[in-house]
Formats: structure tokens, C-alpha cells, sequence
């Protein structure tokens, strides 16, 4: 994962632009220099801050930009809510598409699961902005099942700063790893 200094940056200007985002077309906003703003992006990027920044001066400041958020919200529900409709779709894109990849060679993208799992865990943290159903959820569901095949229970598999964000009944698949390791 990421370093905080990148981190904040993208987050502190990614609320800076938030307004401006929800209003366009994008999904992807660009931050120049930085990674692509996207809500998913940046429901991420907090919860990695609040866990990982030690120093008080810049844990304010996220503070603050959290609140600028919520207020941005609260502002554009309608337009909060669609962006994070269109995200999914991308992101379900993106998770099926890797899965699509594992189950062609295991042993090479078993490999990948760490980093690739993100787009999963994006997609929760998404669906549990919206205030009902998405119309791809039975398409997550049976990519979910598929996964349940292909997957080992275990322990949690980043770090340990971010266990209590992500609890096992709703973060089930960042609790083990794939088959072909």
C-alpha cells in the first residue's frame, strides 16, 4: 500500500475538487500527479489515513477534510449517489476481469491477489454508500460465489492498522488468499 504523504496529498485535493467531480460526466477524475479521483478512491484513502498518520497536525487536517466531505455530500446526494453507481460498474468491471485472469493461470495470478482485492473492497465500501440496490449486485453475488470457491480462509492480508475498518463478515475475502500460491 501506499505511503501517508502521497496519501494525504491525494486526499486533500481530491475533496478540494470533489465538488467540481460530482458535477461532471467523469468517473475518473484527474489529479494531476496523482491517482485518478474517484469516490471509491477516496472512501479508501481516509480509511488508511485515520489509521496511519501519526503525526497530529496532518490527522487534523483530514479531519477537516472529512468534514468538508461530508458536507459535500450531504450538498449533492443525487450526484454522490450516481457517481458511486457508475463507479461499480467500472470496478466490478475491473474485479471480474481479474478473476477472469486467475482462473486462466492460478499459479501467475494468485500472485496479484493483494493488490487486485482492492477493487473488491472499493466495491463494498461504495455499496455501502447507497441508500439501496445497485443494478449489478446479482452480478457481484455471482462473482462472489465464484470466489468462494477459489478461496482459502485465513488471516487478514493487509495491514494489521486497518483490522478493525474491515471486519470479516463484511470484508470476507481480504481474510485468505487464492488457491495456486
Amino acid at each position: 500500500m501506499k505511503d501517508t504523504s502521497s496519501d494525504l496529498e491525494f486526499y486533500l485535493d481530491g475533496v478540494g475538487d470533489l465538488e467540481e467531480y460530482l458535477l461532471s460526466k467523469e468517473i475518473y477524475w484527474n489529479l494531476p500527479g496523482l491517482p485518478r479521483l474517484t469516490i471509491g478512491n477516496l472512501l479508501l484513502t481516509r480509511i488508511r489515513l485515520i489509521n496511519g498518520i501519526n503525526n497530529l497536525e496532518d490527522l487534523e487536517k483530514v479531519k477537516q477534510f472529512t468534514v468538508r466531505l461530508e458536507k459535500i455530500r450531504a450538498k449533492w446526494k443525487f450526484a454522490w449517489e450516481n457517481k458511486i453507481k457508475a463507479e461499480i460498474g467500472s470496478r466490478i468491471t475491473l474485479w471480474e476481469n481479474y478473476l477472469a485472469d486467475y482462473q486462466s493461470d492460478p499459479v501467475e495470478y494468485s500472485q496479484a491477489y493483494y493488490e487486485e482485492v482492492r477493487w473488491r473492497v472499493i466495491i463494498q465500501l461504495l455499496s455501502n454508500e447507497l441508500s439501496g440496490n445497485f443494478k449489478e449486485d446479482i452480478v457481484l453475488k455471482n462473482l462472489d460465489e465464484k470466489l468462494r470457491i477459489m478461496f482459502i480462509p485465513g488471516s487478514f492480508i493487509w495491514s494489521n492498522q486497518w483490522l478493525k475498518d474491515y471486519p470479516s463478515d463484511e470484508f470476507w475475502f481480504l481474510y485468505g488468499q487464492l488457491h495456486g500460491r
